[in-house]
């Protein structure tokens, strides 16, 4: 797994990955300055200097201001799988608590998050506090978006999509 996020989204899969005792290895990539092209290239550079070494391989990212054209195609192209989150991944953490179905910007999300989850902090995510809601995240995410392919749907997350593989 490939993150775009350097903190919160890799605290959450290690969290995750503890919880359910999984095997996958998630690796972070420098946020700033690295748009979802240039992460689904570097994971995709990986693969080709590690042939058959990974069962799969996923990018997760936030759409932002980002245009993802194109991006779908090349992850497809590699054998990348996306878990993407409209706007951003603070929608999947929110989806733990509450449902939310409005369109939003990553700052209104953030605020809500911080209403749900009084100490949360984006640098030092706490899994704990999010651990007893990701079956209700995958279903609320699912209800926005059932494909989880469809980046261009505000609110949508596909997060849901790597969790179910990381659980199984």
């Amino acid at each position: 797994m490939f993150c775009g996020g350097l903190k919160t989204e890799p605290a959450y899969l290690d969290g995750l990955r503890a919880l359910a005792r999984a095997n996958s290895k998630v690796l972070a990539v420098q946020a700033r300055g690295v748009s979802p092209a240039q992460l689904v290239a570097r994971a995709a550079r990986v693969l080709e200097d590690n042939p058959g070494f990974y069962d799969e391989t996923w990018c997760v990212f936030d759409v932002d201001d980002f245009d993802l054209q194109g991006v779908a195609a090349q992850a497809k192209q590699a054998g990348i799988r996306l878990a993407v989150s409209n706007p951003c991944f603070e929608l999947w953490l929110v989806l733990h608590h509450d449902e939310h179905r409005a369109v939003v910007s990553c700052d209104k999300i953030a605020e809500r998050l911080r209403q749900l989850v009084p100490r949360y902090d984006k640098t030092r995510l706490r899994f704990t506090d999010f651990a007893h809601g990701v079956e209700a995240a995958v279903e609320r995410a699912q209800k926005l978006e059932p494909s989880g392919e469809k980046h261009d749907i505000n609110p949508s997350t596909g997060v849901w999509r790597l969790v179910e593989r990381i659980v199984q």
